[in-house]
């Protein structure tokens, strides 16, 4: 599991709670083997924790962001990992 922890006291305007808001929503509706799953939402007056899934790899945002080149095959799979998802 990975736990990603939201400081609500670091919030300065409502579009990021409007994000967060939705960002939660969002990944309480989606059910797929290519989606990190969303195990539980606990929130207290100060924080936000987010339980998933654990993603050995990390995000793919962050793959794809630090990755200079991807080799074919694994863009293709990558690719047909979202395809599939989407």
């Amino acid at each position: 599991m990975a736990i990603k922890i939201i400081d609500k006291r670091t919030i300065e305007d409502e579009d990021d709670e409007i994000r967060i808001q939705r960002e939660v929503e969002l990944m309480k509706k989606v059910r797929h083997p290519n989606i990190v799953y969303l195990y539980e939402i606990i929130e207290t007056s100060d924080f936000v924790y987010i339980v998933t899934e654990y993603a050995e790899q990390g995000e793919l945002f962050r793959v794809m962001t630090t990755e200079v080149r991807l080799k074919e095959r694994a863009a293709g799979r990558i690719f047909y990992q979202i395809l599939n998802a989407v």
